[in-house]
């Protein structure tokens, strides 16, 4: 994982170009729900000053609030000592997924 609870993060490799660059702070590990759901990607709750932008594939629906899940490869933590991943890009493996961020 790349983050942790308590990191600042910025938002990279998004499906969708109003996500990328958002600074957001990472809250606590996402728990799938029914409307939040992830299946095995980790993710993580997030806050965000800025509205982050979530389309469910299925419905079309699109949902911005200033809370919400974001995948951890989406993520990149700012803090000195945080490293590369070996993936830099946030592509699904999961064709069933509900939601982006």
């Amino acid at each position: 994982m790349n983050c942790r609870p308590g990191d600042l993060a910025i938002s990279i490799n998004t499906r969708w170009p109003e996500n990328i660059g958002l600074i957001v702070r990472v809250v606590r590990q996402h728990i799938n729900s029914p409307e939040w759901y992830y299946g095995e990607t980790p993710a993580w709750w997030c806050v965000c000053e800025h509205p982050i932008t979530w389309r469910f594939l299925a419905s079309g629906h699109v949902v911005k609030a200033h809370e919400g899940p974001i995948p951890d490869a989406s993520l990149r933590p700012i803090r000195p000592d945080a490293g590369h991943r070996e993936e830099d890009h946030a592509e699904s493996r999961f064709a069933g997924e509900l939601v982006m961020a």
